[in-house]
């Protein structure tokens, strides 16, 4: 079957209408888990009770945890915490002198300080010394927005500026007046300006939506148990980070001991136990296969059902999945959308870059900037790549953009509805484990093993701990390869040598 390409629209896709923001960001006056919890808490799927957890965990619940990793990734994109990292080292700071945070040429993307006191905390990095912690407040577009230090060398006067303005696109740099030079500062005579910035982790409103991996791409229409949203091992993540109370990623928590090298063994323990009179012992040991069978259980429903069977029936309706563009503008709504909204993020960083290998072009040649060119050449714009084609290009309009802006090459992805976990049929897991064997599977007792060089042949099909999965033979070892001594090596070789 021929599958979607990448980047290519895919015909067998829904045609669903555009998300709205609710489908990643939760009521303002709850967290993730708060508002996960009132969900299940009207589909009594939460265990208060005492309820065993395999009654209360679902396909339902597994579909709210789908929901939930994608809108704890747009949360964690838009908070630049989107790696563990992220949360163990603080962004970089430093002074700017020359550009402005969002148009840098560090090759990263950066954002102003616009708190006061960690701008004051930083005045011991700055590039000038500053003997005092006077603030001057202001909101203009004539400073650089945020924190920034004007350094007048002709009085000696150091000042400490908090620019209201987030929009201001002033820049840092040294400023002189030059009688004549109509490009020179309007500040005039000799001043520095130096500013403030962190890096940027964050991930803007449109990027943080269309890059998250739990939702489905059109490409993965037809092969949804592909999904990243059906990642079992993130489910039991979130459980363990406190920010889930799912019965189904509780269970798949239980950790396996190094005291058992296998389920069978695990109870011929608790079976000595009980015949030693430890029966509290052989029940401690007997609770923790059935919580191995549990878990095994789940994970294969998971990944062979409930997930691909969850993503199939919202595709099927058709008001089971909404679009999500590459261009969204939920924030406001009353302005255009645009790539990446008013931030430059990674666009900004190339740009800069492309920027400063254009000048040194423009200055030695393109030889200068790429190994095997020539020196001297006149002209950078038949190679040049993207910077060759915009010479004149202004930063406004680079990053500007049209209207509505939506990329040719990034199709929209498929999310699933807000209400939809709620419509679907459920199905326990209690209900499955009730019809799987308890003990545990053993895959060589009706094997037959003939003579010779033969692979065994198993006779029949053996029982299962899973629904899903079907027992295969066991590949075939290869030898390892033996170095053989020769006797008559050297003896071969020797007339030959000789004979030279």
């Amino acid at each position: 079957m021929q599958q979607a390409s990448e980047g290519v629209p895919n015909p067998k896709a829904p045609k669903s209408p555009t998300c709205d923001s609710s489908v990643v960001i939760p009521p303002a006056d709850q967290s993730l888990k708060q508002h996960f919890d009132d969900r299940r808490s009207e589909m009594n799927l939460l265990n208060r009770q005492g309820r065993a957890l395999p009654e209360t965990c679902t396909k339902r619940d597994v579909c709210l945890l789908m929901r939930q990793l994608d809108m704890d990734f747009y949360k964690r994109a838009r908070a630049g915490t989107l790696t563990d990292m992220d949360f163990d080292t603080p962004p970089e700071i430093s002074w700017l002198q020359t550009a402005h945070c969002m148009y840098n040429k560090r090759g990263k993307a950066m954002k102003p300080i616009m708190e006061k006191a960690r701008c004051l905390a930083n005045l011991k990095k700055a590039p000038v010394k500053v003997g005092h912690g006077r603030v001057k407040m202001v909101d203009n577009a004539e400073y650089p927005a945020g924190c920034s230090i004007l350094n007048d060398k002709t009085n000696g006067k150091v000042t400490v500026i908090m620019n209201a303005n987030q929009n201001s696109t002033a820049q840092a740099g040294h400023f002189v007046e030059s009688q004549g030079a109509s490009h020179f500062s309007r500040w005039g005579k000799d001043k520095y300006l130096y500013q403030l910035c962190e890096q940027d982790r964050s991930l803007s409103e449109s990027a943080a939506a269309y890059f998250s991996p739990y939702k489905l791409k059109q490409s993965m229409v037809e092969r949804a148990q592909m999904s990243t949203s059906c990642s079992f091992g993130m489910y039991a993540y979130l459980y363990k980070l406190k920010e889930t109370s799912s019965s189904c990623a509780q269970i798949l928590t239980y950790q396996g001991s190094k005291r058992f090298h296998s389920a069978q063994d695990a109870l011929d323990q608790a079976k000595k136990a009980k015949m030693s009179g430890k029966g509290a012992l052989a029940e401690e040991i007997e609770g923790y296969v059935e919580e191995q069978r549990q878990k095994f259980v789940l994970i294969d429903t998971i990944a062979n059902s409930w997930c691909p069977g969850i993503w199939n029936e919202a595709l099927a309706r058709s008001s089971g999945t909404c679009s999500v563009p590459r261009v969204i503008n939920w924030e406001n709504q009353t302005a255009p959308a645009k790539i990446d909204g008013p931030r430059y993020t990674h666009i900004g960083s190339q740009k800069a870059s492309l920027e400063a290998r254009a000048a040194s072009r423009k200055k030695h040649g393109w030889g200068a900037t790429q190994a095997g060119g020539s020196y001297g050449g006149s002209s950078y714009k038949s190679g040049g790549g993207r910077m060759g084609q915009v010479e004149d290009d202004k930063e406004g309009e680079f990053f500007g953009g049209s209207e509505d802006q939506q990329p040719a090459d990034k199709p929209s992805k498929l999310a699933l509805e807000g209400d939809f976990c709620e419509s679907i049929e459920d199905e326990t897991l209690a209900s499955i484990l009730g019809g799987i064997p308890t003990a545990p599977p053993d895959f060589f007792r009706d094997a037959f093993i003939p003579d010779g060089t033969e692979h065994p042949d198993l006779k029949q099909e053996q029982p299962q701990w899973t629904r899903h999965e079907r027992a295969a033979p066991a590949p075939a070892k290869r030898a390892a390869s033996v170095r053989r001594h020769n006797p008559n090596r050297r003896q071969e070789r020797m007339p030959t040598m000789y004979g030279r």
